[in-house]
């Protein structure tokens, strides 16, 4: 095990380790029903916790059952940070099941608080993931809103020569959908 700041985490061997009397002892479909609940809770509370920072949600609405304090935005904030290799890994497990409309959900709940954690470098792949998912939904809107999100994940992770291309894929998608998505503000940065 290694410890970081108030967290301990399993190296792969001791993983591996204990997944063999995890597979003796239950069947498969009792594990599948186990990996999507821990899913399922994963991305509820990383949903909950990113819209703390989306205007129009805030506090979530008071739980006795919840299993971890998101009573305020400093809360959210480190749950999010602490929790990042596990949400990350159910969403990419969402988005590879094709759970698109969950795989946006997370994406949309992120777009607020990506803001205040520039620095990680896991917002290109949640943004893509996310405009792909709008795709197969057949959702062009938000498909565009999620292309200049990508846009701006493109531009804080220092990868300028993608930025135009995102933002104007973002426009293309948006144009024939009519007005209502958002447009990043680097689509009137041309020279950046």
């Amino acid at each position: 095990m290694t410890y970081s700041e108030d967290r301990y985490r399993f190296h792969d061997l001791l993983r591996l380790y204990a997944r063999a009397p995890h597979r003796a002892e239950d069947d498969t479909e009792q594990s599948a029903a186990a990996s999507s609940r821990l899913r399922s809770w994963l991305l509820d509370t990383a949903v909950v916790a990113g819209r703390w920072y989306e205007p129009g949600y805030g506090a979530p609405p008071p739980d006795p059952a919840r299993l971890v304090a998101r009573d305020d935005p400093e809360q959210a904030l480190r749950w999010l940070k602490a929790e990042s290799d596990n949400w990350l890994a159910a969403f990419r497990t969402a988005a590879e099941g094709g759970e698109h409309a969950r795989v946006t959900e997370v994406a949309e709940a992120m777009h607020w608080f990506s803001d205040l954690w520039l620095s990680w470098c896991h917002w290109v792949e949640i943004y893509e993931r996310a405009a792909q998912a709008r795709v197969a939904l057949g959702d062009a809107v938000l498909e565009a809103t999620h292309r200049n999100y990508l846009a701006w994940a493109y531009w804080v992770g220092g990868h300028r020569r993608h930025v135009r291309a995102g933002s104007r894929h973002g426009l293309r998608g948006r144009r024939p959908a009519g007005p209502g998505a958002h447009v990043h503000r680097l689509v009137a940065e041309p020279g950046r």
